[in-house]
């Protein structure tokens, strides 16, 4: 093995290196002196472009007179050597420092001392910085004073032209850009028009200018397009409104027990229903522990139907009223329980309970606003507040009415238990699902339905249940009596819009979930919660939480409906002209005109009229695909198409030898 001594053109080489390292050195101080000259004196007749040139012209003079020593130092490799290592070594830098960032996000990371200095140095935005630009211009004169060397015009050296002058071409390029380019931004409205753009900074922060583009924009139309909702189950530890779900599972995995976070809970999906709706019958109790009951379909003239089960005693469900005939239509049993109505109702407020993991509808009371009703265990109930057409102020966190029209009935719902603790909550008339107080095997479900006032009947018809008959009573008085159709499609009475389904003395009301269509109109979704032992079934309304145990977990099933796929706007340019040219600027595919690039940005959620437009202008761009190009073309014909014309060559000059 030799050993490894280093020769004297070896030691020679590397005292050539290090001058040209200095010699470099000089360059980048000069060229960043020249930048905070340049940034002092911007906006002066010494800084605008012209003024430039000049410089340019006389440095260019001043090299041609040293051209000889310059040119031999310019392409020696030594000088290559060193120039490519400052290059590598400032791109480190610009990848490992922040760039671009705001003087005082720069400062704050890197210290109110060391800050300014990098600053000074230009090291907060390098490859935008005077000295990085005069390296790669510096890089390209290099190359092209190789390129003169070695006369690379000669047909023999194409190849070696198009290497190295495509990166000349590429660096020519970027520079252009660098120097000629602008970036700005429009904020613009459906209808609007405008031939200027707010200017944005290295940073892109606004600066307050405006500059030309030098042609009309107008936005025709800004169209946005939602993904399809997806159904998922999310679980939330924490405020449902403010926190992010700490699990998410989606339709694909119902059946299976799935831990839900931190709560010590499990669920699983037993059924789901995108458009929920329930069939309501009567199932025969043959050992009378039922309640007598009546099973109708109920239709108005618009042709909306009702599935009731009319229960005698119980207020609220024991009749149904027909506005359009001033009809009241009841169930009694016998027919020594009928009372006639013979005065108006002010209106009520019915609320449904039941202990929440009890089948069946529950009982039904009556409630005044501020009173209080005791239920069975010693639990209070009361209505608190009432709410014609309820409404909530998100900032103020403060629940309000629109007007004094029902249009959405809601009250306030205060429930008090026997330790003492309340629970409030906001139940909804238009939405008559059971609404859960409380936790474990004692929460009580409630539903809520507004009464409004009601007049007198002009007429009331009475179905009594042991005589299957039908009296008919005017302002008080009976009038009429008849037996029941024979035929279970004709109305119960004439006038009565309302068909007989089903008659017992002893039932169970029986309500069996179905879906209405495949369409996502009324999620609803069957599930089983297990929580210490215990497993509760449940039904979650899409966008309504329910409570994971005994802590702050909950359970939503619900849809990201805001989820954006696209959005686009339809321009047109110059759309006063006679030469009107119509594009779509969209993500990920913008719109050329007058040398400028025109991307979709973004779009506001509160202003679906609104358009984020950015502006881009690089005259340098094809520049430097053309720089690309060339080195795309000139590699491989350098390293294989090369050799193979010189083996050709070999091979002809030997036959002819």
């Amino acid at each position: 093995m030799k050993p490894n001594i280093l020769t004297k053109d070896d030691l020679l080489a590397r005292s050539r290196l290090w001058p040209s390292f200095a010699g470099l050195a000089g360059i980048v101080v000069a060229l960043v002196l020249l930048g905070h000259i340049y940034s002092a004196v911007q906006g002066s007749w010494l800084g605008n472009r012209w003024s430039l040139t000049v410089a340019a012209s006389a440095l260019a003079a001043t090299a041609w007179s040293f051209r000889k020593p310059l040119v031999a130092w310019l392409v020696s490799l030594e000088f290559s050597v060193a120039l490519l290592a400052v290059l590598l070594l400032a791109t480190a830098t610009g990848t490992v420092l922040l760039q671009g960032q705001a003087q005082e996000a720069f400062d704050a990371r890197y210290g109110a001392a060391f800050g300014p200095f990098l600053r000074l140095l230009g090291f907060d935005d390098i490859f935008h910085s005077f000295a990085f630009r005069g390296l790669l211009a510096t890089l390209a004169v290099s190359l092209a004073c190789v390129l003169v060397d070695k006369r690379a015009w000669r047909p023999t050296e194409w190849f070696f032209l198009l290497n190295h002058g495509g990166i000349i071409v590429v660096i020519i390029g970027g520079l252009a850009g660098m120097l000629g380019g602008a970036k700005g931004f429009i904020d613009i409205r459906e209808g609007q028009s405008t031939s200027s753009f707010a200017v944005l900074d290295r940073a892109g922060n606004r600066t307050g200018a405006l500059q030309d583009l030098g042609f009309a924009l107008r936005l025709d139309k800004f169209e946005v397009e939602k993904v399809a909702p997806e159904w998922k189950f999310y679980v939330y530890e924490g405020h449902t409104t403010t926190g992010k779900p700490a699990l998410a599972r989606g339709l694909t995995e119902a059946g299976e027990w799935t831990r839900a976070g931190h709560s010590g809970a499990s669920f699983r999906v037993l059924a789901v229903y995108p458009d929920f709706a329930v069939k309501t019958g009567l199932r025969e109790l043959p050992d009378g522990t039922g309640k007598p009951a009546a099973h109708v379909k109920a239709f108005d003239k618009a042709g909306n139907i009702e599935d009731l089960v009319l229960v005698p005693g119980d207020d609220g469900r024991s009749g149904v009223l027909f506005p359009e005939t001033k009809t009241l239509f009841r169930f009694y049993w016998n027919e020594a329980d009928v009372r006639v109505r013979t005065e108006g109702t002010p209106p009520g407020h019915l609320v449904t309970w039941k202990l929440a993991a009890a089948p069946g509808d529950g009982a039904s009371v009556t409630l005044e606003i501020g009173k209080e009703r005791e239920l069975e265990g010693g639990i209070r109930i009361a209505a608190t507040a009432f709410y014609p057409d309820f409404s909530y102020d998100g900032k103020k966190k403060l629940a309000t009415t629109r007007s004094d029209q029902p249009r959405n009935p809601a009250i306030e719902l205060a429930v008090t238990y026997p330790s003492g603790r309340t629970e409030r909550r906001y139940l909804f008339s238009n939405h008559r699902d059971f609404d859960v107080a409380g936790t474990g095997n004692d929460a009580l479900a409630f539903a809520y339905r507004f009464r409004p006032a009601e007049e007198a009947p002009e007429r009331e018809v009475a179905l009594i249940g042991s005589t299957r008959e039908v009296l008919d009573y005017r302002k008080g008085q009976l009038v009429g009596r008849q037996g029941l159709p024979d035929k279970p499609t004709e109305p119960v009475a004439k006038g009565v819009s309302a068909m007989l389904l089903g008659l017992s003395p002893s039932a169970e009301v029986e309500h069996t979930p179905f879906s209405r269509s495949e369409t996502w109109k009324n999620p609803v979704a069957e599930v089983e919660v297990r929580f210490a032992g215990n497993t509760e079934k449940a039904r979650v309304k899409g966008g309504r939480p329910i409570p994971l145990g005994a802590g702050d977990s909950f359970l939503v099933f619900q849809a990201k409906l805001d989820d954006i796929r696209a959005f686009r706007s339809r321009v047109s340019i110059n759309p006063e002209g006679a030469d009107v040219k119509r594009g779509t600027i969209a993500v990920n595919s913008p719109l050329s005109f007058g040398g400028y690039r025109l991307y979709q940005s973004n779009y506001k959620k509160e202003d679906p009229k609104y358009s984020g437009i950015q502006v881009v202008k690089d005259p340098g761009l094809w520049v430097a695909y053309l720089g690309f190009g060339m080195m795309c073309l000139g590699v491989p014909c350098r390293f294989y198409l090369t050799p193979w014309l010189a083996r050709r060559r070999h091979i002809a000059e030997k036959a002819h030898g």
